[in-house]
């Protein structure tokens, strides 16, 4: 069954930053659970208002942040709901009826967001004129915050209203949900102070890069990429698993680290500003250690030598580099057996067999 908690000091809903508002909510949220078919009892609710720090660090962890629609430049606030309330929503949604228990909490996916944020809305929509309630705006259909790190980014307002609904969804589950809004409009805000007469008071001040912080904070996919090798066609095409592929001399310290459109994306040549680096092993795991980047200038041809006569760095990599050696036209393809290798080029030595990479050294100092 659906209920709702008696209404609680007048007094103190008098002080409230909102009077009303939690109220206007509870009311609403029974409405809503019960046509969604989530048997939910709200147990207790409360509105206070808090610094910005204290009311972020009071949110539950792996929370599902649904931001409200909101002009540029403003933050509008959000509403919050707790993993066992945001699963329960998702369980109405795809089995008809919510679990008995709680799953373990899991960070929230776009795909919970898609579930919660409809309920989210009506809930939001049926609170509106209640008890003097203002209307606010649904969810932002398109975003949901990962994590509170990435909501602070976006709070500026010193002080948060918080409106919170405590619920029972059943016997022997419970779950939270709560209003967070700025108690002041971004324009309301105090700016940086500016000695009268300077040329800054007729211009407001640059915004931080906040967008560039929360760039900065997404992950990417890194390639490290050994150099490459010419072998014969006929040899290319008889590889089968658990062959061995012998390296040149020099590749362990060819080694290219790339992210992004470093790794040959649309924006230049493969590799152009690659990182290198020398394959190896440190505590008994392959590891990569940093050499240096490559030049963003196309790279000169194998062998040439550098401006001024001086031979170029080869790092750790072996005095005699691998060089393409022209080759006659075969007349016929040329059989090879897997386990064959290619054989070395005149002039160079041959290449001893790597034992599952044994012989590399552990990296000092990564």
């Amino acid at each position: 069954m659906a209920g709702i908690a008696p209404a609680g000091d007048a007094a103190a809903q008098a002080d409230a930053p909102l009077p009303g508002l939690d109220r206007a909510l509870a009311e609403a949220m029974v409405r809503v659970a019960a046509g969604a078919g989530l048997d939910a009892m709200v147990e207790r609710q409360s509105c206070a208002r808090a610094p910005r720090d204290t009311a972020l660090a009071g949110l539950p962890g792996h929370a599902l942040i649904l931001p409200l629609r909101a002009p540029p430049g403003e933050w509008a606030g959000a509403v919050v709901l707790d993993p066992s309330l945001t699963d329960a929503l998702v369980e109405i949604g795809t089995l008809g009826r919510a679990e008995r228990t709680a799953r373990k909490a899991r960070p929230p996916t776009r795909i919970d967001a898609s579930f919660a944020r409809p309920f989210a809305a009506q809930v939001l929509a049926g609170a509106e004129g209640r008890h003097g309630t203002a209307r606010y705006p649904a969810p932002d259909p398109g975003r949901h915050v990962a994590d509170m790190r990435a909501l602070a980014l976006e709070v500026e307002a010193p002080s948060l209203v918080v409106a919170e609904l405590a619920l029972a969804l059943g016997a022997e589950r419970a779950g939270t949900l709560r209003l967070v809004l700025p108690d002041r409009p971004r324009a309301a805000l105090p700016g940086p102070a500016v000695p009268e007469g300077s040329a800054k008071a007729s211009r407001s001040e640059p915004e931080p890069d906040r967008a560039r912080e929360t760039l900065l904070r997404a992950h990417v996919r890194l390639e490290a990429t050994l150099p490459p090798l010419s072998i014969p066609l006929a040899r290319l095409t008889a590889l089968r698993v658990g062959d061995t592929v012998p390296l040149p001399l020099g590749a362990l310290g060819g080694l290219r680290l790339a992210a992004g459109r470093l790794g040959g994306g649309h924006g230049g040549p493969r590799g152009e500003g690659a990182l290198r680096a020398r394959l190896g092993q440190q505590d008994g795991m392959r590891a990569a250690k940093l050499q240096g980047a490559r030049p963003a200038a196309a790279p000169a041809a194998e062998g040439a030598a550098a401006p001024g006569g001086a031979l170029p760095d080869l790092g750790d990599a072996a005095a005699a580099p691998p060089a393409r050696v022209a080759r006659p036209p075969a007349t016929a393809p040329q059989a090879a057996r897997p386990e064959a290798a290619a054989p070395p080029a005149a002039g160079l030595p041959a290449l001893a067999d790597l034992d599952d990479m044994a012989d590399l050294s552990d990296l000092k100092a990564m």
